[in-house]
This record gives C-alpha cells, sequence and structure tokens, in this order.
C-alpha cells in the first residue's frame, strides 16, 4: 500500500515550540510538529521552503508526517509565497 505524497510550502515553523503549518496547494493549512520531520537535522524549517509530506486527518484538521525539504534554497522558490 503506497501513500500519497502532498506537496506545499513551509507557511511558518517555531524550533523552540518545535511546530508550524505548511500551505497546501489546494486544501486548508497543514500542521507539522517536530516529530513529523523525516530528517530531524537541523530540526528546522525555513519560510517559504517548498516540502513533500504525507497527511493524516485529525479533530480539527490535518497532521503533516514524514515532512521533507524538496527544495532547500527559499530564495529560489517562486510561485504563492507565505505571509505571516
Amino acid at each position: 500500500m503506497t501513500t500519497e505524497r502532498i506537496q506545499g510550502l513551509v507557511k511558518w515553523y517555531d524550533r523552540a515550540r518545535g511546530e508550524g503549518f505548511v500551505m497546501r496547494h489546494e486544501g486548508p493549512d497543514v500542521h507539522v510538529p517536530g516529530d513529523a520531520l523525516a530528517d530531524p537535522e537541523p530540526g528546522y524549517l525555513l519560510e517559504g521552503q517548498a516540502v513533500e509530506f504525507e497527511i493524516l486527518a485529525i479533530p480539527g484538521g490535518f497532521r503533516a508526517r514524514d515532512l521533507r525539504v524538496v527544495e532547500p534554497d527559499p530564495e529560489r522558490l517562486s510561485g504563492r509565497r507565505p505571509t505571516r
């Protein structure tokens, strides 16, 4: 069984709190708890980075898991940009 991978952009990620949100190209934002990062090193995400992840429906919204950075350099991204 394969799980669909979703793509999006990091809206924000707070390293101290160990959580943040990503924007999907379609649909509501997805919560990213610290344990959702496939590679916890360096342990943070940068606003605007392109990411790929699996999604879980939870009461009150969605949660990411197995999140991986697709585009490590946010300066090279184009298209929809997150806002604070």
